[in-house]
Order: C-alpha cells, then sequence, then structure tokens
C-alpha cells in the first residue's frame, strides 16, 4: 500500500475542480435513485485511457494520477488501459462493509467450466476478477480509515467456492483520509 499526500498539484486548480464535479455527481446520483442524504449512493463509469481524452476534471485526474504515481513507478510495470470510478458519499452512520474490487457484470456473467474438457456434464465455476492495481484519492478528511486487508479472493479448484487466502488475515495497511491523499494498493486485496 501506498500514498501519496498533495497528489493532484495546485496546477489548473485541478483538485477543486475534481471537488466540485463530485459534488454534482453525487447530487445527480441522489436525484436519479430518489435517495436521501443519510443514505449512500454510488454509480460507476469507465475511462478508456488509450482512446479516449479527458471530459472532465475528474478525468484529468485520472490521468495525472495513472502518469504520475502508476505509470512513472518502478514497482508497477502495468499498463493502464482504463480506469472505472465512482463518487462514494457516505453518511458517518452508514457503514462500509469489506469487500474486493471486482468487474462485477464479468464475474455476474463469466464461468468456466470445472473440469476444462466442454463436456455437457461440466459443473460452472465463477471466475473472480479484480484489477491490477485499486487507488482512492480522499477529496475530505471525514470518515474513518481505509483498511487493507492482506487477503484476497481466489475460487477453490474443489468446491468451486470463493475462498480468502490465506484464510485468516494476519497483516493490514490502514489509511486515514486527507485532502488530496491518494492511495494505491493491489486490486484483489480486501478492504
Amino acid at each position: 500500500t501506498l500514498a501519496y499526500d498533495n497528489a493532484l498539484p495546485p496546477l489548473n486548480n485541478l483538485f477543486n475542480r475534481v471537488k466540485a464535479e463530485a459534488h454534482t455527481v453525487h447530487s445527480l446520483a441522489l436525484m436519479s435513485t430518489e435517495q436521501t442524504e443519510q443514505q449512500s449512493t454510488q454509480s460507476t463509469w469507465w475511462f478508456d485511457c488509450t482512446h479516449q481524452t479527458p471530459r472532465f476534471a475528474i478525468e484529468e485526474a485520472i490521468v495525472h494520477l495513472s502518469k504520475q504515481f502508476v505509470q512513472n513507478s518502478s514497482n508497477h510495470q502495468l499498463e493502464i488501459t482504463g480506469a472505472e470510478w465512482w463518487i462514494q458519499h457516505r453518511h458517518s452512520t452508514t457503514p462500509q462493509h469489506f469487500h474486493f474490487d471486482t468487474d462485477v457484470g464479468r464475474h455476474a456473467l463469466t464461468t468456466a467450466t470445472a473440469n476444462g474438457n466442454g463436456g455437457a456434464d461440466n459443473e460452472q465455476v465463477p471466475i473472480v476478477r479484480c484489477p491490477s492495481l485499486s487507488s482512492i484519492l480522499y477529496l475530505t478528511e471525514c470518515g474513518g480509515p481505509t483498511v487493507v486487508l492482506g487477503q484476497r479472493p481466489t475460487v477453490s479448484e474443489w468446491t468451486h467456492q470463493l475462498e480468502m487466502i490465506p484464510a485468516e488475515a494476519t497483516e493490514c495497511d490502514i489509511m486515514f483520509p486527507r485532502v488530496n491523499r491518494y492511495m494505491l494498493f493491489r486490486g484483489d486485496m480486501l478492504h
């Protein structure tokens, strides 16, 4: 887990533009789902870094952060193809449950055969697709810390059920929110 403070530069007032857009996106999500400020809202969008130019500040930030902290890092030899992004506004009484970042559409629709021979007797086994990296850009200092546990998902070859590797978390990273802090961690870690 890595963290970078003052991740978005003051140039072009990018952080403040991102924060203003985030507020607008959240307000639109509330209107479209008829939820109240007490409820959590979340919608996701995809930005194709290889074929799209940034349309607004949030996508400009994605390009800047991926170039500055992912592509220029010697620790990550990844080709960034895109980024799924969302704005999460959570009331202080609404908990965030531990989860894995996954391609939910692919996870729900994609399966492999258990014995691999393509026969009619094959049992369907779910495939868990996680991103190579996950990241968080904190816009405020509100809320509790992000806890990244040293566990990742896998599908058991024996039971074809989701399992945790290791079975019990023995390590974790804890990151507290700070304005303009950017956090990067392995995309398949429970958090």
